[in-house]
């Protein structure tokens, strides 16, 4: 931090979080990793504040696939998975609630990370629902950072650059394009038995927590975002995508009257809601966002710990050395005329969103 001129810093678990562990393990890890990062942030001079993780993992399905989508004209369902495995699902979205709750409670603990994947099906399936309506309701800001990368496929010959470069950020457009709502869902009764389940759940966890049990029985018939509209959603990687398709996403909604009138505005409007972090490594790119959201959504952020200083041991200390893509994030900022954008993108929008 010293070494690139940082004052503070929000650090957090990087991904893939808690997917790789078994059964319930997620929920005990979760709290001591929570506790952990606690301690350390208190213990730093107010140098170190964190976003809290959350015990919710990526399980894929649903049992009777009794969740249809729409695409291309076609009514698509998602593989079944057991019941077993969809019981862990809703009994890791009940804990996730109570973590939530109590890592909220917490000093230096500043919003949350969450993957694009919630659950198993995305941020914008109902089944996720409840927990965005109980982060919207600490005030607290959710950062979303993506991992399994969208259209891998194509990368298998091109080193890790193309999956970082381009399955990332199309990972995170595509989450935040359907949380917008780009979807139809079709639910039978069954969806009823299972929201009932998880609300027996919370209920049996003694955890009483109003907001949350308000959307459990919410259908998601219009953008998921219009059912949390306090919710402030962090973008990673100043946007991804979006600020340059943003324009053609308007468009073809507004040509799409299923899902436009779903819809309270045009996506873009929502965009100008969120906020980002300015990793665009690049001025055009940067300004692009700017124009779209404004000044005072964009923080600095170094994408730190990837993209190390390249040619180094793997056993050397690289935590005094220059790491130049956070440099050239210096740079970007430090490329705009006006001193007042850019404190406020390094310094003065933090303090203010998140209470420094």
């Amino acid at each position: 931090m010293k070494k690139h001129n940082i004052g503070a810093s929000i650090v957090s678990l990087a991904n893939p979080w808690f997917d790789f562990l078994e059964g319930t393990q997620a929920v005990s890890v979760a709290q001591e990793l929570n506790d952990e990062l606690q301690a350390i942030c208190e213990s730093s001079l107010d140098k170190l504040h964190g976003f809290a993780s959350l015990p919710v993992r990526n399980i894929s399905g649903s049992p009777n696939s009794h969740v249809f989508v729409y695409h291309e004209g076609n009514i698509m369902s998602p593989q079944p998975i057991s019941y077993l495995a969809y019981l862990l699902k809703l009994i890791l979205i009940s804990a996730t609630l109570k973590e939530i709750e109590r890592a909220a409670r917490c000093s230096h603990i500043k919003g949350f990370i969450l993957g694009t994947s919630g659950a198993g099906k995305g941020l914008d399936h109902a089944e996720f629902l409840p927990v965005l309506a109980a982060i919207e309701a600490t005030g607290l800001p959710v950062f979303l950072h993506p991992h399994y990368g969208i259209g891998n496929e194509q990368y298998h010959d091109t080193g890790h650059a193309l999956f970082l470069a381009l399955g990332f950020p199309f990972e995170t457009t595509v989450c935040v394009s359907r949380l917008i709502g780009m979807y139809v869902c079709m639910y039978n009764c069954t969806f009823l038995f299972d929201y009932c389940f998880l609300y027996i759940l919370i209920i049996l966890d003694g955890f009483y927590y109003i907001h949350a049990h308000v959307y459990l029985f919410t259908y998601v018939v219009s953008g998921t975002l219009d059912k949390v509209p306090r919710l402030k959603l962090f973008i990673a990687h100043a946007g991804a995508s979006l600020p340059s398709l943003i324009g053609r996403l308007d468009s073809c909604v507004f040509h799409d009257e299923a899902v436009a009138n779903r819809l309270r505005k045009a996506p873009s409007e929502y965009l100008k809601d969120m906020y980002f972090d300015a990793i665009s490594y690049g001025a055009p790119q940067l300004q692009t966002l700017i124009t779209l959201v404004g000044e005072d959504r964009i923080v600095f952020g170094t994408d730190n710990p990837f993209f190390p200083p390249p040619g180094k041991n793997i056993h050397e200390d690289v935590s005094t050395q220059l790491w130049p893509s956070t440099v050239k994030v210096h740079e970007t900022i430090d490329s705009f005329p006006s001193s007042s954008l850019v404190a406020k993108i390094k310094y003065q929008n933090a303090k203010h969103i998140f209470q420094l």
